[in-house]
Protein backbone atom coordinates (compact mmCIF):
# COMPACT_ATOMS: atom_id res chain seq x y z
CA UNK A 1 0.00 0.00 0.00
CA UNK A 2 1.40 3.74 -1.03
CA UNK A 3 -0.18 6.57 0.21
CA UNK A 4 -3.55 4.72 0.78
CA UNK A 5 -3.79 3.66 -2.95
CA UNK A 6 -5.29 0.25 -2.91
CA UNK A 7 -3.71 -2.63 -4.49
CA UNK A 8 -6.34 -4.53 -5.32
CA UNK A 9 -8.78 -4.77 -8.49
CA UNK A 10 -7.94 -2.98 -12.08
CA UNK A 11 -6.27 0.06 -10.40
CA UNK A 12 -3.60 -1.76 -8.40
CA UNK A 13 -0.48 -0.11 -10.17
CA UNK A 14 0.29 3.63 -8.53
CA UNK A 15 2.05 3.91 -11.76
CA UNK A 16 0.39 2.67 -14.81
CA UNK A 17 -3.01 4.08 -12.60
CA UNK A 18 -5.88 4.41 -14.94
CA UNK A 19 -3.33 4.02 -18.43
CA UNK A 20 -3.50 0.45 -17.12
CA UNK A 21 -4.15 -3.17 -19.18
CA UNK A 22 -5.94 -5.47 -16.84
CA UNK A 23 -8.84 -7.77 -18.27
CA UNK A 24 -11.12 -10.17 -16.29
CA UNK A 25 -10.23 -14.25 -16.34
CA UNK A 26 -12.81 -15.82 -18.40
CA UNK A 27 -14.03 -18.45 -16.37
CA UNK A 28 -12.64 -17.00 -12.16
CA UNK A 29 -13.29 -13.54 -13.33
CA UNK A 30 -10.68 -11.92 -11.42
CA UNK A 31 -8.73 -8.92 -12.79
CA UNK A 32 -4.81 -9.93 -14.30
CA UNK A 33 -2.16 -8.31 -15.91
CA UNK A 34 -0.58 -11.39 -17.17
CA UNK A 35 1.71 -10.30 -20.57
CA UNK A 36 1.20 -7.04 -20.29
CA UNK A 37 5.02 -5.68 -19.77
CA UNK A 38 5.17 -6.06 -24.15
CA UNK A 39 4.28 -2.09 -23.76
CA UNK A 40 7.52 -1.46 -21.98
CA UNK A 41 9.37 -3.23 -25.22
CA UNK A 42 11.42 -0.48 -27.63
CA UNK A 43 8.73 0.73 -29.75
CA UNK A 44 10.10 -1.12 -32.74
CA UNK A 45 10.48 -4.70 -30.92
CA UNK A 46 8.46 -6.95 -33.26
CA UNK A 47 7.31 -8.69 -30.30
CA UNK A 48 5.36 -5.10 -28.96
CA UNK A 49 2.94 -4.70 -32.06
CA UNK A 50 1.88 -8.67 -31.72
CA UNK A 51 -1.73 -9.49 -31.64
CA UNK A 52 -1.08 -12.84 -30.77
CA UNK A 53 0.55 -12.25 -27.74
CA UNK A 54 -0.59 -14.91 -25.48
CA UNK A 55 1.63 -18.00 -25.34
CA UNK A 56 -1.53 -21.03 -25.09
CA UNK A 57 -3.26 -18.44 -27.94
CA UNK A 58 -0.85 -18.65 -30.25
CA UNK A 59 -0.33 -22.87 -29.44
CA UNK A 60 -3.51 -23.06 -30.59
CA UNK A 61 -3.27 -21.64 -33.75
CA UNK A 62 -0.25 -23.61 -34.49
CA UNK A 63 -2.27 -26.77 -33.74
CA UNK A 64 -4.84 -25.73 -36.35
CA UNK A 65 -2.44 -25.48 -39.11
CA UNK A 66 -1.82 -29.65 -38.87
CA UNK A 67 -4.37 -31.81 -37.56
CA UNK A 68 -4.74 -35.29 -37.67
CA UNK A 69 -7.74 -37.83 -38.14
CA UNK A 70 -6.38 -39.95 -36.07
CA UNK A 71 -5.06 -37.51 -33.44
CA UNK A 72 -8.04 -38.12 -31.14
CA UNK A 73 -6.16 -37.88 -28.11
CA UNK A 74 -2.75 -36.02 -27.51
CA UNK A 75 -1.44 -39.67 -26.82
CA UNK A 76 -2.37 -40.75 -30.21
CA UNK A 77 -0.93 -37.44 -32.37
CA UNK A 78 2.34 -38.84 -33.83
CA UNK A 79 5.53 -37.61 -32.97
CA UNK A 80 6.41 -35.85 -36.15
CA UNK A 81 3.37 -33.57 -35.85
CA UNK A 82 4.28 -32.48 -32.29
CA UNK A 83 7.54 -31.86 -33.27
CA UNK A 84 6.32 -29.82 -36.16
CA UNK A 85 3.77 -27.52 -33.21
CA UNK A 86 7.42 -27.33 -31.36
CA UNK A 87 9.40 -25.99 -34.37
CA UNK A 88 6.63 -23.65 -35.13
CA UNK A 89 6.11 -22.14 -31.55
CA UNK A 90 9.76 -21.41 -31.88
CA UNK A 91 9.59 -18.95 -34.81
CA UNK A 92 7.17 -17.00 -32.35
CA UNK A 93 8.95 -17.34 -28.97
CA UNK A 94 12.90 -16.95 -28.01
CA UNK A 95 14.09 -18.09 -24.55
CA UNK A 96 17.20 -18.07 -22.78
CA UNK A 97 16.80 -22.09 -21.40
CA UNK A 98 18.10 -24.95 -23.47
CA UNK A 99 15.55 -26.31 -26.06
CA UNK A 100 15.51 -29.51 -24.03
CA UNK A 101 14.51 -27.62 -20.89
CA UNK A 102 11.75 -25.36 -22.80
CA UNK A 103 10.44 -28.82 -24.94
CA UNK A 104 9.50 -30.54 -21.84
CA UNK A 105 7.47 -27.47 -20.61
CA UNK A 106 6.02 -26.83 -24.22
CA UNK A 107 4.55 -30.15 -24.77
CA UNK A 108 3.35 -30.27 -21.31
CA UNK A 109 0.96 -27.07 -21.97
CA UNK A 110 0.52 -28.23 -25.55
CA UNK A 111 -1.27 -31.47 -24.36
CA UNK A 112 -3.65 -29.13 -21.99
CA UNK A 113 -4.20 -27.33 -25.19
CA UNK A 114 -4.84 -30.10 -27.77
CA UNK A 115 -7.44 -30.99 -25.12
CA UNK A 116 -9.08 -27.77 -25.01
CA UNK A 117 -8.82 -27.47 -28.62
CA UNK A 118 -10.58 -30.78 -29.23
CA UNK A 119 -13.05 -30.00 -26.36
CA UNK A 120 -14.24 -26.82 -28.34
CA UNK A 121 -14.63 -28.73 -31.49
CA UNK A 122 -16.79 -31.17 -30.24
CA UNK A 123 -19.00 -28.59 -28.53
CA UNK A 124 -18.85 -26.80 -31.94
CA UNK A 125 -20.56 -30.25 -33.35
CA UNK A 126 -22.74 -30.78 -30.75
CA UNK A 127 -24.66 -27.27 -30.99
CA UNK A 128 -23.99 -26.30 -34.67
CA UNK A 129 -23.49 -30.03 -36.80
CA UNK A 130 -22.13 -28.38 -39.27
CA UNK A 131 -18.11 -28.15 -40.38
CA UNK A 132 -15.81 -25.84 -38.43
CA UNK A 133 -13.69 -23.64 -40.33
CA UNK A 134 -10.64 -24.23 -38.37
CA UNK A 135 -10.33 -27.49 -39.16
CA UNK A 136 -10.03 -29.54 -42.50
CA UNK A 137 -13.31 -31.59 -43.63
CA UNK A 138 -11.23 -35.23 -43.64
CA UNK A 139 -10.03 -34.48 -40.13
CA UNK A 140 -13.59 -32.80 -38.77
CA UNK A 141 -15.48 -36.04 -40.16
CA UNK A 142 -13.08 -38.23 -38.60
CA UNK A 143 -13.67 -36.73 -35.37
CA UNK A 144 -17.36 -36.54 -35.64
CA UNK A 145 -17.25 -40.68 -36.49
CA UNK A 146 -15.30 -40.87 -33.09
CA UNK A 147 -17.45 -38.79 -31.22
CA UNK A 148 -20.71 -41.03 -32.27
CA UNK A 149 -18.92 -44.33 -31.24
CA UNK A 150 -21.19 -45.84 -27.80
CA UNK A 151 -17.20 -46.57 -26.13
CA UNK A 152 -16.64 -42.81 -26.50
CA UNK A 153 -20.46 -41.65 -25.61
CA UNK A 154 -20.12 -43.43 -22.14
CA UNK A 155 -16.71 -42.14 -21.38
CA UNK A 156 -17.52 -38.67 -21.82
CA UNK A 157 -20.76 -38.98 -19.89
CA UNK A 158 -18.89 -40.57 -17.05
CA UNK A 159 -16.35 -37.38 -16.99
CA UNK A 160 -19.80 -35.54 -17.02
CA UNK A 161 -21.13 -37.32 -14.02
CA UNK A 162 -17.63 -37.05 -12.36
CA UNK A 163 -17.49 -33.05 -13.00
CA UNK A 164 -21.18 -32.77 -11.42
CA UNK A 165 -20.21 -35.04 -8.48
CA UNK A 166 -22.71 -37.59 -9.89
CA UNK A 167 -25.45 -35.31 -9.84
CA UNK A 168 -27.22 -35.71 -13.25
CA UNK A 169 -29.27 -32.80 -12.94
CA UNK A 170 -29.85 -29.42 -10.73
CA UNK A 171 -27.10 -28.49 -8.51
CA UNK A 172 -24.50 -30.13 -7.45
CA UNK A 173 -22.43 -30.69 -4.40
CA UNK A 174 -19.43 -28.67 -3.28
CA UNK A 175 -16.31 -30.76 -3.49
CA UNK A 176 -15.04 -28.50 -0.34
CA UNK A 177 -16.30 -26.03 2.03
CA UNK A 178 -12.48 -23.57 2.02
CA UNK A 179 -14.26 -21.06 -0.50
CA UNK A 180 -10.85 -19.52 -3.08
CA UNK A 181 -8.68 -19.86 -0.07
CA UNK A 182 -6.21 -22.71 -0.53
CA UNK A 183 -5.47 -25.37 1.63
CA UNK A 184 -2.11 -23.48 2.76
CA UNK A 185 -4.08 -20.80 3.99
CA UNK A 186 -6.67 -22.83 6.13
CA UNK A 187 -3.80 -24.58 7.89
CA UNK A 188 -1.87 -21.39 8.49
CA UNK A 189 -5.63 -19.77 9.95
CA UNK A 190 -6.25 -23.15 11.90
CA UNK A 191 -2.86 -23.02 13.71
CA UNK A 192 -2.98 -19.54 14.75
CA UNK A 193 -6.53 -20.28 15.98
CA UNK A 194 -5.50 -23.00 18.03
CA UNK A 195 -1.90 -21.94 18.47
CA UNK A 196 -0.69 -25.25 17.68
CA UNK A 197 -0.33 -27.22 14.04
CA UNK A 198 -3.21 -29.11 12.73
CA UNK A 199 -3.23 -32.69 11.53
CA UNK A 200 -4.19 -33.17 8.40
CA UNK A 201 -6.81 -34.95 9.52
CA UNK A 202 -8.10 -31.96 11.24
CA UNK A 203 -7.55 -29.64 8.29
CA UNK A 204 -9.29 -32.56 6.06
CA UNK A 205 -12.51 -31.76 8.59
CA UNK A 206 -12.12 -28.43 8.34
CA UNK A 207 -12.50 -28.14 4.50
CA UNK A 208 -15.49 -30.56 4.07
CA UNK A 209 -17.81 -30.27 6.80
CA UNK A 210 -20.78 -27.81 6.68
CA UNK A 211 -19.45 -24.66 8.52
CA UNK A 212 -16.67 -26.14 9.71
CA UNK A 213 -18.29 -28.41 12.19
CA UNK A 214 -16.46 -31.40 11.97
CA UNK A 215 -19.81 -32.98 12.13
CA UNK A 216 -21.96 -32.53 8.58
CA UNK A 217 -19.61 -33.93 5.55
CA UNK A 218 -20.51 -32.35 2.27
CA UNK A 219 -20.49 -35.41 0.31
CA UNK A 220 -20.54 -39.27 0.55
CA UNK A 221 -16.93 -39.46 -0.25
CA UNK A 222 -15.95 -37.36 2.70
CA UNK A 223 -18.56 -39.04 4.77
CA UNK A 224 -17.04 -41.97 4.23
CA UNK A 225 -13.27 -41.16 4.31
CA UNK A 226 -14.09 -40.07 7.80
CA UNK A 227 -15.72 -43.07 8.71
CA UNK A 228 -12.40 -45.21 7.72
CA UNK A 229 -10.16 -42.56 9.34
CA UNK A 230 -12.68 -43.43 12.35
CA UNK A 231 -12.67 -47.65 11.91
CA UNK A 232 -8.67 -47.59 11.07
CA UNK A 233 -8.04 -45.50 14.15
CA UNK A 234 -9.70 -48.21 16.57
CA UNK A 235 -7.72 -51.07 14.94
CA UNK A 236 -4.17 -49.06 15.34
CA UNK A 237 -4.78 -47.91 18.94
CA UNK A 238 -6.68 -51.39 20.29
CA UNK A 239 -3.70 -51.98 23.50
CA UNK A 240 -1.10 -54.32 22.93
CA UNK A 241 -1.96 -58.32 24.72
CA UNK A 242 -1.26 -57.66 28.41
CA UNK A 243 -2.38 -54.52 28.35
CA UNK A 244 -5.32 -51.93 28.71
CA UNK A 245 -3.34 -48.54 27.60
CA UNK A 246 -4.61 -47.73 24.16
CA UNK A 247 -1.46 -47.66 21.72
CA UNK A 248 -0.45 -44.28 20.28
CA UNK A 249 -1.78 -43.82 16.98
CA UNK A 250 0.24 -41.27 14.48
CA UNK A 251 -2.68 -38.72 12.45
CA UNK A 252 0.11 -38.29 9.17
CA UNK A 253 0.49 -42.19 8.75
CA UNK A 254 -3.54 -42.41 9.50
CA UNK A 255 -4.44 -39.90 7.11
CA UNK A 256 -2.46 -41.00 4.56
CA UNK A 257 -3.05 -44.59 4.66
CA UNK A 258 -6.84 -44.03 4.68
CA UNK A 259 -6.75 -41.61 1.60
CA UNK A 260 -4.56 -44.42 -0.05
CA UNK A 261 -1.27 -42.67 -0.36
CA UNK A 262 -0.52 -39.75 -3.47
CA UNK A 263 -2.52 -40.16 -6.73
CA UNK A 264 -1.22 -40.44 -10.04
CA UNK A 265 -0.80 -36.70 -9.51
CA UNK A 266 1.12 -37.22 -6.93
CA UNK A 267 -1.84 -35.20 -5.01
CA UNK A 268 -3.00 -36.44 -1.67
CA UNK A 269 -6.95 -36.22 -2.00
CA UNK A 270 -8.62 -33.86 1.04
CA UNK A 271 -6.03 -31.00 2.00
CA UNK A 272 -5.05 -29.59 -1.04
CA UNK A 273 -2.11 -27.59 -1.10
CA UNK A 274 -1.54 -27.97 2.35
CA UNK A 275 0.38 -31.60 1.06
CA UNK A 276 3.65 -29.94 1.47
CA UNK A 277 3.66 -28.90 4.90
CA UNK A 278 2.52 -32.39 6.34
CA UNK A 279 4.34 -34.87 3.84
CA UNK A 280 7.85 -34.96 1.95
CA UNK A 281 7.25 -34.23 -1.63
CA UNK A 282 7.32 -38.28 -3.33
CA UNK A 283 6.32 -39.42 -6.70
CA UNK A 284 5.49 -42.64 -5.24
CA UNK A 285 1.98 -43.91 -4.27
CA UNK A 286 3.10 -46.52 -2.80
CA UNK A 287 3.81 -46.18 2.13
CA UNK A 288 7.50 -44.87 2.78
CA UNK A 289 8.25 -43.92 6.14
CA UNK A 290 10.55 -41.15 4.56
CA UNK A 291 7.60 -39.53 2.96
CA UNK A 292 5.26 -39.43 6.11
CA UNK A 293 7.37 -37.26 8.22
CA UNK A 294 6.20 -33.95 9.05
CA UNK A 295 8.06 -30.85 7.73
CA UNK A 296 9.42 -29.03 10.03
CA UNK A 297 10.64 -26.41 8.00
CA UNK A 298 7.40 -25.76 6.25
CA UNK A 299 5.93 -25.85 9.73
CA UNK A 300 8.51 -22.99 10.13
CA UNK A 301 8.15 -21.22 6.86
CA UNK A 302 4.37 -21.16 7.83
CA UNK A 303 4.50 -19.46 11.15
CA UNK A 304 6.67 -16.75 9.26
CA UNK A 305 4.28 -16.28 7.27
CA UNK A 306 1.16 -15.88 9.62
CA UNK A 307 4.00 -13.35 11.10
CA UNK A 308 3.95 -11.15 8.05
CA UNK A 309 0.40 -11.65 7.77
CA UNK A 310 0.14 -9.77 11.01
CA UNK A 311 2.24 -7.21 10.51
CA UNK A 312 0.42 -6.33 7.19
CA UNK A 313 -2.68 -6.71 8.97
CA UNK A 314 -1.41 -4.26 11.40
CA UNK A 315 -0.11 -1.89 8.67
CA UNK A 316 -3.53 -1.92 6.85
CA UNK A 317 -5.21 -1.09 9.99
CA UNK A 318 -2.85 1.83 11.09
CA UNK A 319 -3.76 2.95 7.78
CA UNK A 320 -7.06 2.54 7.83
CA UNK A 321 -7.56 4.51 10.47
CA UNK A 322 -5.34 7.34 9.04
CA UNK A 323 -7.50 7.84 6.23
CA UNK A 324 -10.50 8.36 8.76
CA UNK A 325 -8.20 10.76 10.34
CA UNK A 326 -7.66 12.72 7.06
CA UNK A 327 -11.44 12.50 5.92
CA UNK A 328 -13.05 13.81 9.05
CA UNK A 329 -10.24 16.55 8.75
CA UNK A 330 -11.40 16.90 5.07
CA UNK A 331 -14.88 17.14 6.12
CA UNK A 332 -14.13 19.89 9.33
CA UNK A 333 -12.39 21.60 6.29
CA UNK A 334 -15.52 22.01 3.75
CA UNK A 335 -17.94 22.90 6.78
CA UNK A 336 -15.89 25.80 7.74
CA UNK A 337 -15.61 26.71 4.11
CA UNK A 338 -19.49 26.58 3.69
CA UNK A 339 -19.90 28.47 6.37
Amino acid sequence: MLSGWTTAGHQACPHCAHDHDSYNLSHGGKPTWFDSHRKFLPANHPFRKNKNWKTDHQITNIMHERLEPTGYTWKTVSKDTKEFYFEEFKKWFVWKQPDNIMYKAFFKNAAIRYKDLRSRARAHWETKPELSNKIGRDVWLSWIEEWKTPECRAKSEKKRQNRRGGVDDGDYPATHTGGSASGRTHTARLAEKWKRNPSPIEVFEHLHTKNHDKVTYIDKKSAAIAENIKTLRAERSKPVDGSSVPQPVDDLMLYYDTIGGRNKRNRIYGIGSSVDIFYEPNGNTSYHFSSLEPNTQKYQKLETELQEMKEQIKEMDEMKQRMGEMESLIARLIDSQNK
